[in-house]
């Protein structure tokens, strides 16, 4: 489904499919972590710390899959209202996607991606800018 300038609904897949490979990553070292943990051959800080990571990529993910489903529920609204579908409609999730460089831009601390000062999660990586 393409809406105008940006194809909304693959650039949504394309994150949310890299978020899951890297969570599922994160999955398995957890679950190599566990076993490791119960046989007593890591520390409750190494073993804490998977944990972590893991629960951290798992939130990352969860939180853009709800916000994909909330934007394009939006964006079929727009267009069963009859907005233009020229228009960008998918922008709103990170900003807008036309948006010059400035000084309100902000950079990812993970990854160094450029974002919208407006934008609380990375448009690359998906960290908190918060």
């Amino acid at each position: 489904m393409s809406l105008g300038e940006i194809d909304t609904l693959n650039l949504s897949f394309d994150k949310l499919q890299a978020l899951f490979d890297e969570s599922q990553g994160y999955y398995e070292t957890f679950l190599d972590a566990n076993n490791l943990y119960k046989a007593g051959k890591l520390s409750d800080k190494e073993f804490f710390q998977k944990l972590g990571d893991y629960t951290v990529a798992y939130s990352a993910l969860e939180f853009l899959s709800v916000k994909v489903l909330m934007e394009m529920k939006k964006t079929l609204d727009k267009i069963s209202a009859g907005a233009p579908t020229g228009a960008v409609l998918g922008a709103s999730m990170y900003g807008s996607a036309n948006s010059e460089s400035s000084n309100e831009d902000q950079f990812c601390s993970e990854c160094g991606g450029k974002n919208s000062s407006s934008a609380k999660f990375c448009r690359e990586c998906g960290s908190n800018l918060v």
